[in-house]
């Protein structure tokens, strides 16, 4: 149970710090998938051209 709470928070991180590169869609996946990892993954990505 913890787990998926630990999951579900990760993946709501990503999505706050993709969002901030405009990729917060796959920074909540990124979140879900491999939660800590996930997070370092979506911080290091350049931020998403307009």
């Amino acid at each position: 149970m913890w787990i998926f709470v630990g999951l579900i928070i990760c993946g709501i991180l990503g999505a706050w710090i993709g969002s901030t590169k405009n990729r917060g869609g796959m920074g909540f996946v990124l979140g879900i998938l491999l939660g800590p990892i996930g997070l370092i993954i979506i911080a290091i990505l350049e931020k998403k051209g307009e």
